[in-house]
């Protein structure tokens, strides 16, 4: 009768002098965060996440509500199916491209 999907985040944007700021991820359908305060090099535990919901998820630096690093358009997961977030690149937030431009990519993990 679950026709949720799971769904992870893993946070490996790195920074070239010092520690990237934790971030949050923020979903535009639930109009809230769904992961916060994550640190650099931290996997979270799975999520029950509604499925068959086509949402769009901004990384912002932890407690920003305007500093947007990136947008995943189109995550649609599938019921029953597990996920995991990645977001990895260059953080500099002044810094957004590049050989290593930061992005939030989305891979079928089961």
């Amino acid at each position: 009768n679950d026709t949720t999907a799971r769904v992870r985040l893993a946070n490996f944007a790195y920074m070239k002098n010092g520690t990237p700021t934790a971030i949050d991820i923020f979903s535009v359908k639930r109009n809230a965060n769904v992961f916060t305060n994550i640190a650099y090099a931290t996997v979270t535990p799975f999520i029950a996440y509604a499925s068959a919901l086509n949402d769009s998820l901004v990384v912002r630096q932890t407690g920003s509500t305007t500093v947007n690093l990136d947008t995943l358009r189109g995550f649609n997961p599938t019921q029953k199916r597990s996920y995991t977030l990645v977001f990895a690149g260059r953080y500099s937030i002044n810094e957004s491209g590049g050989s290593s431009p930061r992005t939030l990519s989305s891979t079928t993990t089961y």
